[in-house]
C-alpha cells in the first residue's frame, strides 16, 4: 500500500510540473494541455478513491476492489502519456 500511495504522490508532482509547463506555452497549446490535465487530475482521483476502498475491502471484494484500482492506474498512466508524450 505504502508503494502505491507513492506512486498516486509521484503522479501528483507531474500534474503540478505539466500545469508549470502548460502556463510556459503558448495560448492554443496551452488550453490543450489543460484539458488533458483536466482528465488526469479526474483519473488520480478515481485511482484514489479506489485505493482507499482497497484499504477498507477484505474477503471476496478484495479482488473486486484490487481489479478496479489497476484499471485506474493503467487509466491514469494511459492520460498521464497523452499529456506529457515520452
Amino acid at each position: 500500500m505504502k508503494d502505491l500511495k507513492g506512486q498516486l504522490r509521484e503522479w501528483g508532482i507531474e500534474v503540478d510540473t505539466l500545469k508549470a509547463r502548460a502556463e510556459q506555452a503558448g495560448a492554443g497549446a496551452r488550453a490543450e494541455i489543460d484539458r488533458r490535465i483536466e482528465v488526469l487530475r479526474g483519473k488520480q482521483t478515481e485511482a484514489s478513491s479506489k485505493l482507499q476502498e482497497l484499504m477498507r475491502g477484505s474477503g471476496s471484494a478484495w479482488d473486486d476492489i484490487a481489479r478496479g484500482f489497476q484499471k485506474a492506474v493503467r487509466d491514469v498512466q494511459k492520460a498521464l502519456d497523452n499529456v506529457n508524450p515520452r
